[in-house]
């Protein structure tokens, strides 16, 4: 006989086991939905707390031209400081040198590299053994950014790539192209500075920046464009410094040395009032083969207002296996004088700076000099088949080339551009002289009267006529 409730109770037991397969099958995806959530949840934190390096600048690319400067931003979770014996550059899989500087700003590190002289292929900016933390773990794997580098030449360079300091600060910017080209500046109100520059062909000037006020730290970005080339510079302004102290780019303290890591001139107690001078341009790059010979000129100028007397110059050990700097040891007032600097390579490829000062009467002045030893390197156009290369330009010494017809009234001197007229000697007319046209009157004249003569002359002789007899 049919029992309803047996068979209403058999239907309730098969939907309660269908349910129960419902309720599993809803289990295991929500378990499953859970483990996908928690995985890219550890993914991403590992992704965020890894470290990386980031290229500043105003278009997100990683292609650059000949010349060019590389900025860059390090960011993470670091075991062990970064420091310039972890950095390193490659062009493919090689190891290149490379001009840079490393420092630490606000738990990041800033890298900028200096690529003049780097010729068109891939490179690859790397940070190695280096601790760092990956998420929950620890990694000592490298850290690695690749770039590369076109065929194109960047309207101009510039450095420092960055600036860390506490009081007023300058940018140099070198022109690399053949003709002029105007550089403007864009900045903000804690800043005091022209809107633009302009900056002769291979010209390097000096671009000054002024403190609104001196008390106030504040970070903010410069950027320094011209028709091709755009450059997008960190500043980090600091107020927190003992007196007399200032931050310079490798981030150690030290006194007396700029922004850019040369010295405008520095006077030491017993110095001679009026004592000043500085060399001209502030920092030397030189690239050359190794194991090879070469001459650089650069000037020195007497700034002040007495004739500076047995200046010394100062080699450093890092650059005195390579150079000789030969010069006079005496600079008349309102002159300037040449530098040579000699510059023996060494057989292995190698960078090599330093800063080369000069001292007199107490005041000192330096210049950086920067050695690139490359293998089968080969020169620019202008350099090559010439011993000596002359650095300094013309508007570096404050003087003027003379154009056609025009002579100079005082001191010259050789340089990058031609020959220089040093002030306060000016570029003056050169008027043409009368005496030419007299002397020229005068031959004119005597030619005529030598043909009057001679023509009398054959006048006056007649002929005798010969009859036969």
């Amino acid at each position: 006989m049919y029992n309803p409730k047996i068979g209403i109770g058999n239907k309730y037991f098969n939907n309660s086991r269908d349910n129960l397969t419902i309720n599993n099958k809803n289990s295991a995806i929500l378990s499953l939905k859970l483990f996908l959530l928690l995985a890219i949840f550890f993914v991403s934190l590992s992704l965020i707390s890894a470290a990386e390096i980031n290229f500043i600048r105003a278009e997100n690319s990683s292609g650059f031209s000949q010349g060019e400067a590389l900025i860059a931003k390090l960011s993470g979770n670091f075991i062990d400081k970064p420091t310039s014996n972890n950095v390193f550059f490659y062009r493919g899989h090689v190891r290149i040198p490379m001009v840079y500087e490393i420092s630490e700003m606000n738990d990041d590190f800033y890298i900028y590299a200096l690529l003049i002289g780097k010729s068109q292929g891939n490179y690859s900016l790397a940070l190695e053994n280096v601790r760092y933390m990956t998420g929950a773990q620890e990694s000592e794997e490298d850290i690695v950014k690749n770039f590369t580098i076109n065929e194109n030449i960047s309207d101009f360079s510039i450095e420092p790539g960055f600036v860390i300091n506490d009081t007023d600060f300058s940018i140099e910017v070198q022109n690399l192209q053949n003709n002029q080209i105007t550089i403007n500046i864009d900045t903000s109100d804690n800043l005091l500075v022209q809107d633009s520059v302009n900056v002769n062909s291979g010209e390097i000037k000096e671009i000054s920046f002024q403190l609104k006020n001196q008390e106030k730290s504040f970070s903010e970005q410069i950027k320094l464009s011209s028709e091709k080339t755009s450059y997008t510079i960190p500043i980090f302004i600091t107020s927190n410094l003992t007196s007399g102290e200032e931050i310079n780019n490798s981030g150690t303290t030290n006194g007396g040395t700029n922004n850019s890591g040369t010295t405008n001139g520095e006077t030491t107690p017993g110095s001679e009032p009026g004592t000043s001078f500085k060399f001209e341009p502030g920092i030397v790059r030189v690239s050359m083969a190794t194991d090879s010979k070469s001459k650089r000129i650069i000037y020195i100028m007497n700034t002040g207002e007495t004739e500076i007397k047995d200046m010394v110059f100062f080699v450093p050990l890092t650059l005195s296996p390579y150079v000789t700097i030969t010069s006079s040891k005496n600079i008349k007032v309102n002159s300037s004088e040449k530098v040579e600097i000699t510059i023996e390579s060494d057989t292995e490829e190698k960078l090599v700076e330093g800063e080369i000062s000069a001292e007199s009467e107490n005041f000192t002045s330096d210049f950086k000099l920067i050695l690139n030893f490359t293998k089968d390197y080969t020169p620019p156009e202008d350099e090559q088949g010439k011993e000596v290369v002359i650095v300094t330009t013309c508007v570096q010494l404050k003087g003027t080339v003379c154009t056609e017809n025009y002579k100079c009234s005082g001191e010259t001197a050789d340089t990058k551009d031609g020959v220089c007229c040093i002030q306060p000697a000016t570029c003056q007319e050169v008027k043409k002289s009368s005496t030419g046209k007299i002397i020229g009157w005068l031959l004119v004249v005597f030619v005529v009267l030598l043909l009057f003569w001679f023509f009398k002359r054959y006048k006056k002789v007649k002929p005798q006529i010969k009859f036969p007899k």
